[in-house]
């Protein structure tokens, strides 16, 4: 015979459950479609901790020495944007002498 703390667990885990889903709240007849129906509700709430337990594990990795948090990877791009922008810029505005049709040469 299972311990008296046993029996109240197994209570306290299907009145969660109930809370969750709502699962006693049901529309359907039958034992059959009953067990289908809470089948397709466990599935559910499992893929939901499933969830949960990858965004936790992913949020606790450690970062790399070669990775940054969000913030500074998007400073980082930004300037990159705007330093190829400056470069477009200034190549517009003052080509380079050697990627024109004409030849520097020296004098004398």
């Amino acid at each position: 015979m299972p311990p008296p703390q046993a029996g109240r667990h197994r209570r306290d885990h299907v009145a969660a459950y109930d809370r969750l889903t709502g699962v006693k709240h049901r529309r359907v007849r039958g034992l059959k479609s009953v067990r289908f129906c809470a089948t397709l509700k466990a599935v559910g709430v499992n893929l939901f901790r499933a969830a949960a337990v990858r965004r936790a594990r992913n949020r606790a990795a450690v970062t790399g020495p070669g990775s940054k948090p969000r913030f500074s990877r998007f400073i980082s791009r930004l300037k990159e944007q705007i330093t190829a922008m400056h470069n477009a810029i200034n190549q517009f505005f003052i080509p380079d002498a050697y990627s024109g049709p004409f030849a520097l040469k020296m004098a004398a």
